[in-house]
């Protein structure tokens, strides 16, 4: 965990941008797999840590997540105004299918799509894997 911390207050004192984004990436990658998908950090994994542990790790990633933040203020606010047009779209457009091909018909479809849930997931870990590498 100090190595952590100690590696991440390096790269946010860093005035190099080229630098800090290159690290800051890979710091944001290696605690992301190791916190969400069971990947290790010298031999330990996230769940083998305490309560006490993992808070600290959480406290580490939210702050690299703030440094970016801090870098890239308008993402935040740019991630907001698209989930809010991409829902109105989506309601738009659910409304639009029912009319079309009726309720029944749209609730079977969305049941497919459910169904097929689990291949989208482990794909989109495959492509997660091989973007890091």
């Amino acid at each position: 965990i100090k190595a952590i911390n100690n590696d991440l207050n390096s790269i946010m004192d860093s005035v190099d941008f080229e630098n800090w984004k290159t690290e800051v990436t890979k710091k944001f990658i290696i605690l992301t797999d190791f916190i969400f998908n069971g990947s290790e950090i010298k031999g330990v994994k996230f769940s083998d840590l305490t309560e006490t542990s993992k808070e600290v790790i959480m406290d580490i990633y939210n702050a690299l997540d703030n440094e970016i933040k801090t870098k890239y203020p308008k993402v935040e606010e740019k991630v907001e105004e698209v989930k809010e047009t991409a829902n109105s779209v989506k309601e738009y457009s659910k409304e639009k299918v029912i009319e079309a091909i009726g309720e029944d018909n749209y609730n079977s479809i969305k049941k497919t799509v459910s169904d097929t849930k689990d291949k989208v997931v482990t794909n989109t870990k495959e492509t997660y894997n091989n973007a890091k590498e």
